[in-house]
This record gives structure tokens, sequence and C-alpha cells, in this order.
């Protein structure tokens, strides 16, 4: 059983509740706003190029710099690092990527 207005009308309109608002004139449903994750492209010191997350940029610097020290050294033990999941090779020429939307720096 509802116990406020919002928990009645979200229980009307079949919606879960926090999501829907009060009725609108137009009987409009306002929608949650889903966050829309940047990608950027990279490329390591061999000059191969990844789509990485905006937000894991100095992280893939971080990474790229690890596999170079790890190649620098002949003696290194085991394996290199291994790749971060996030991280995604293009496979060769960066006009692979394809794009609906794109932003060169800090233009519009």
């Amino acid at each position: 059983m509802a116990t406020s207005l919002r928990e009645a009308i979200d229980a009307a309109r079949g919606g879960p509740p926090g999501v829907s608002s009060y009725p609108d004139p137009l009987g409009l449903r306002v929608q949650p706003v889903v966050p829309v994750e940047t990608f950027v492209m990279v490329q390591d010191n061999d000059c191969h190029w990844y789509v990485v997350p905006a937000s894991k940029q100095q992280e893939a610097a971080r990474y790229f710099d690890a596999v170079d020290r790890y190649w620098a050294d002949v003696d290194a033990p085991g394996d290199p690092p291994p790749e971060p999941p996030w991280l995604d090779r293009v496979g060769g020429s960066p006009s692979l990527v394809k794009s609906h939307e794109y932003r060169i720096g800090g233009r519009p």
C-alpha cells in the first residue's frame, strides 16, 4: 500500500518507485537521465591505437609505461602486465573506429 502521494502516483502509472513524476498537463512521463560515458583514442609507445574511457586516460598511460619497462628489461621474469579490460585495441587504423558524435579538445 502506498504511503505517500508520490508512491500512489508511481503505483497507478506502473512505474518503479521514485522514477515517475507527478502527472503533467500533457500526460508525459519524466524519464531518468542515464549518464553517457565519453571515450577517447590514445596511442601506446609503439603507435598502436586504443579506445579508452576518458576517465581512464591517465591509467592507460601508466599501463603503457609499465609494458615498456617490462620489455626494456632483457631479464624480465614472467609475462608482461595484463591488458586492462577497459582498454580496447583498435587493430590497425583509427579510421576503423566509428562514432555518431565527437568533440575535439575543448571545442563544442
